[in-house]
């Protein structure tokens, strides 16, 4: 009759759109991830810089003569 916009399903579904909030989802996913580029950069202070609760290792040189 005409009236009917659609690709035959009766309940009016189309499962392409579906597919495309599926390929929206994982974009959004993907945007979250850092690239494979990146770099993280951590100073040099806090790689050297023992926390308060650590000891030194390697005690001080003796300054006896």
């Amino acid at each position: 009759d005409g009236d009917d916009e659609g690709d035959g399903d009766s309940l009016g579904y189309d499962a392409d759109i579906e597919d495309e909030d599926d390929e929206d989802e994982e974009e959004e996913e993907e945007e979250h991830l850092a690239p494979a580029d990146f770099a993280v950069v951590i100073s040099i202070d806090e790689l050297v810089s023992p926390s308060e609760e650590t000891e030194p290792t390697i005690p001080p040189p003796s300054t006896d003569t």
